[in-house]
């Protein structure tokens, strides 16, 4: 027989670590994208941490959807906190990759790490905190509400 407390909190990493990655790949296009228009067009952008209006519907989506899978006032919050460490972690991976596998210049890999430090804080902390927690929450009201 199957454990079923184990299995409700695989089900709750599960989300999470679903939930970290689409929103640190979110993140991450907004990012690689300016850059490119950079590198392609010349173009430089003031706010080029700051993400799109688009970029924050879809994360508030994946948060409404995460929290209607939690449905756990408790459960929410934490995978909420889960998922920001997880998704700034997979956020600053694939900014420092260059640096880590030794593709960039010797001085370029402190910079590099800097900067992503920068970009990860700036592009997850001003909108998406309160988009990841507001929309797992009501995902987990609107879950109490019409499906029990």
């Amino acid at each position: 027989m199957v454990n079923l407390k184990a299995t409700r909190i695989l089900n709750y990493a599960l989300v999470t670590i679903g939930w970290s990655i689409t929103v640190a790949t979110i993140a991450l296009q907004t990012l690689y994208y300016r850059f490119l228009r950079f590198l392609i067009e010349g173009l430089v952008e003031e706010n080029a941490a700051v993400l799109r209006p688009m970029d924050l519907i879809l994360i508030f989506l994946v948060s409404l959807l995460a929290g209607a899978v939690i449905a756990e006032p408790s459960r929410i919050v934490l995978s909420f906190l889960g998922t920001l460490f997880t998704s700034g972690l997979i956020m600053y991976f694939c900014l420092t990759l260059p640096a880590i596998i030794g593709k960039t210049r010797s001085g370029l890999g402190v910079l590099l790490e800097m900067s992503a430090v920068n970009y990860v804080f700036t592009t997850l902390v001003f909108g998406p905190v309160i988009l990841l927690l507001l929309g797992s929450i009501i995902g987990g009201i609107l879950k109490e509400r019409f499906v029990y």
